[in-house]
């Protein structure tokens, strides 16, 4: 009882109580600039602040490709300095569970959240999941192979809430890693394809 009410207790910090997803104070849909004025904790590294692509606090390595810059998509990372360096912020989200967070905004609005965790979360971030909208909208399971040629099983749990979706997909990035995101649903898929079709365009030249 002790680890469910844990759970429950962990996803509340990051999905409120709405109808589009939302992960913490960041609703999918809303402008930039009300996402940059959230404030946001201090981390273990003091503070965090919200660094998007072009500007001066961001890291170098927080970067987009030219066929997404043609599409006109921003991302965002929460950052700190440590030392002389600006770095990506990972978020806590409740008890000893944190997140390392990705924002994307079209036409300077939010469609896209990403948040990473560590894989031996997983129970914890899936209770709090199914306590908020119940069973999942659909559950898909297979393997997949990385770029080396090995092989693992995946797991992708889906809740769809109208125009949004929540999606959690483990392991993600490598076994250590899982995704959960947020999106509007239409929205991103476009974006997708269109991102898809300059690439492909670019490459045939």
């Amino acid at each position: 009882m002790g680890e469910f009410k844990m759970a429950v207790s962990v996803f509340t910090m990051l999905v409120a109580a709405s109808t589009a997803a939302s992960f913490q104070h960041y609703e999918i849909g809303m402008p930039l600039e009300a996402a940059r004025a959230v404030e946001i904790p201090n981390g273990n590294y003091g503070r965090i602040d919200f660094a998007c692509t072009g500007d001066v606090n961001a890291p170098r390595f927080l970067e987009i490709t030219e066929a997404e810059k043609a599409v006109g998509i921003t991302k965002c990372w929460p950052v700190q300095n440590i030392g002389s360096s600006v770095t990506r912020a990972s978020l806590a989200v409740g008890g000893d569970v944190s997140a390392t967070v990705e924002f994307h905004f079209s036409g300077n609005r939010l469609y896209e959240i990403e948040t990473f965790y560590d894989a031996a979360d997983r129970a914890t971030l899936e209770q709090g999941l199914r306590a908020k909208f119940g069973p999942p909208s659909g559950k898909t399971d297979g393997s997949v192979q990385n770029l080396y040629g090995a092989k693992f099983e995946q797991s992708l749990l889906t809740w769809d809430l109208g125009d949004s979706q929540v999606t959690l997909l483990s392991p993600a990035l490598n076994l250590e890693r899982m995704l959960v995101s947020y999106r509007n649903k239409k929205t991103s898929v476009q974006i997708s394809e269109k991102v898809k079709a300059l690439e492909t365009g670019r490459l045939a030249l």
